[in-house]
């Protein structure tokens, strides 16, 4: 499965930027419409490359707060300017 394919298995995306630069701080989280969605975009994408940059994904930790792991796709880091 490639990544485009992946796209119709999102529910949300929230990009994480810089609040100074506004640029991405190179992870996302990602929303799925259901849990079996979110295993098949990991199983699928987990360490594939996307435009030379390698994907990783895993479930976020619940914490204290939060109900559950909510899925989330990240690349590297973005070297300093």
């Amino acid at each position: 499965m490639h990544f485009h394919s992946m796209v119709k298995l999102w529910k949300v995306v929230k990009i994480v930027t810089d609040r100074v630069t506004d640029k991405s701080k190179g992870f996302d989280f990602v929303t799925f419409a259901s849990k079996d969605d979110a295993e098949t975009a990991i199983t699928e994408m987990n360490g594939k490359a996307l435009n030379g940059q390698v994907i990783l994904m895993d479930y976020v930790k619940p914490t204290q707060n939060l109900g559950g792991g909510m899925p989330i796709a990240r690349g590297p880091p973005e070297p300093a300017a």
